[in-house]
């Protein structure tokens, strides 16, 4: 989820493409749920939980982080990282990649309108937050394993103050968030594509994540 108070752009979730073959039987399938935005009362936002089959998993999406009182949070590790929090006076990090399917957050150059860093995706890191504008979410992928081409795990986008002549950072696609203008982040708005929620603006909450996804495909013999 994207952190508060000008926040960081939460991460996507990881992708895995792999081909195990399970015996015939059951296989617990955890699909995972996606970060919540952090509150407006300095508050990083939360970490996505694994989606997993079996003994496969991929991790969450990392948090943003947040500005509240002078300081500033660098983004939560993750599947992809999430974005750090602006600030006028500190410069932060983004949070890095857990695995080898995301990417990492962006970091922030500290400046005025306090732009933040953005939340990586599945196909690009998350933008830095630099001068007057806020990262912009690190792209997502399309991906055609159900036969269907769709979007998945685009980054968050990261917050700026907008009063003061900042310019959010948009979502990274696949439904992911952009920073929020004069209020709360944008949630990421399509289920189970493990996308980012965008950071919140001055004192507003952050966006929240979407849901992952596990698809399975069959096959069959005589």
């Amino acid at each position: 989820g994207g952190g508060s108070d000008l926040g960081g752009g939460g991460g996507a979730g990881s992708y895995i493409s792999t081909s195990p073959y399970f015996t015939a039987g059951t296989q617990a399938v955890t699909v995972g749920s996606g970060g919540a935005g952090g509150p407006a009362t300095d508050s990083d936002g939360s970490d996505g939980t694994s989606s997993s089959i079996g003994s496969f998993f991929t991790n969450g999406g990392g948090g943003g982080g947040n500005a509240h009182g002078g300081t500033a949070t660098p983004g939560h590790n993750g599947g992809s990282g999430g974005g750090s929090a602006g600030s006028a006076t500190i410069s932060e990090t983004g949070g890095l990649a857990l695995l080898s399917g995301g990417y990492a957050g962006g970091g922030n150059t500290a400046s005025t309108q306090g732009p933040a860093g953005a939340g990586g995706g599945i196909a690009s890191v998350g933008g830095a937050g630099a001068g007057i504008y806020g990262g912009a979410g690190g792209s997502s992928a399309s991906i055609s394993i159900t036969g269907t081409a769709l979007e998945y795990g685009g980054g968050g986008g990261g917050s700026s103050h907008v009063p003061a002549g900042g310019v959010v950072g948009a979502g990274g696609g696949a439904g992911a968030g952009a920073g929020g203008t004069t209020g709360a982040g944008v949630s990421a708005s399509i289920a189970n594509r493990g996308s980012g929620g965008g950071g919140g603006a001055n004192a507003f909450a952050g966006g929240n994540g979407s849901s992952g996804v596990v698809i399975v495909r069959t096959i069959t013999s005589n």
